[in-house]
């Protein structure tokens, strides 16, 4: 899997009806009416995020489930 932009990212979590709740630096931190938080680091919407990251993303969002 090569790296994901984080315009990517953030349309995913845009789409699954998180919100850009605050900002502190590069740290963006999202959340949900369903308790959910998920903190994305970048600068630029242009920036690459690493696989492990954006698998970690998913399942914070809990748009991925858990390996069993």
């Amino acid at each position: 899997m090569t790296e994901i932009k984080a315009k990517k990212v953030v349309k995913q979590l845009l789409d699954a009806g998180f919100y850009d709740s605050r900002i502190n630096g590069d740290h963006h931190r999202f959340k949900d009416d369903e308790g959910h938080y998920v903190t994305v680091n970048y600068s630029r919407l242009s920036d690459s995020i690493k696989p492990g990251t954006y698998s970690a993303i998913l399942r914070q969002a809990g748009l991925k489930k858990n390996r069993e």
